[in-house]
């Protein structure tokens, strides 16, 4: 059995850069792209996911934890899963299960700060139009889901007169998903006219592209993915 991963202090958010040998699965599948996967504390491997930031170095994987793999304390597991050029899993090249440790913290607040911004304010907006019960149901379902988070932000252009718009852009997941059941919810932060509708379109494991329907030329937008891990 591989030696226990300590992986850091529980809700750590980028403190630090693991190192995990993969040599012996680089030697045996040269053109194949590693994965880490994780199963965090209390959950099985039905829960388990493709950790969100990781990067390789020759026949080192390194992993930094983000505050979703260390959300809970206690020992999880970890393991290394190849996939070929398809993007497609080579079932025989997986490593030996690693044990991982988080370890405990004095945690302040109810832990909403976690949230994404853009997920807040979706949250924020139904408890407006529905009421505030509804509105803390879908952060607790949030939250819930948030080891199957990526978010970030795009600037979408158009350069045509309306009604024509051609500010469609794909944009690439961080980490691919298990499958195409994922939400993304958006939120316009800024804009140089009418945004119209934000369209979000032509969803794979590995990305999804987002538009919008106005007359303006640029439109800022957040975005966060909820979903898609589970195999």
């Amino acid at each position: 059995m591989a030696n226990k991963l300590i992986i850091g202090y529980q809700t750590e958010n980028n403190a630090n850069n693991l190192s995990i040998d993969i040599s012996v699965l680089k030697t045996r599948f040269p053109s194949a792209t590693p994965q880490l996967w994780a199963v965090r504390p209390g959950e099985t491997k039905i829960n388990a996911y493709p950790v969100p930031k990781q990067s390789v170095s020759g026949n080192t994987l390194i992993w930094t934890p983000l505050a979703v793999d260390v959300e809970k304390n206690g020992d999880g597991e970890a393991q290394v899963r190849m996939y070929d050029t398809s993007g497609a899993e080579i079932i025989e090249a997986r490593s030996e299960i690693i044990p991982t440790v988080i370890q405990r913290s004095i945690i302040p607040g109810d832990g909403e700060g976690d949230l994404p911004a853009v997920v807040q304010s979706y949250a924020a907006m139904l408890a407006e139009v529905m009421g505030d019960e509804i509105g803390e149901i879908a952060k607790e379902v949030f939250a819930e889901m948030m080891p199957a988070t990526d978010e970030g932000e795009k600037t979408l252009t158009n350069s045509q007169e309306f009604p024509f718009n051609n500010s469609k852009s794909t944009i690439a997941l961080t980490t691919p998903l298990v499958n195409t059941n994922y939400i993304v919810l958006t939120e316009v932060v800024d804009s140089d006219g009418n945004v119209g509708e934000i369209v979000v379109s032509d969803k794979m494991t590995n990305g999804f592209a987002l538009a919008f329907t106005g007359s303006a030329t640029q439109v800022e937008v957040e975005y966060a993915v909820i979903g898609g891990l589970t195999e």
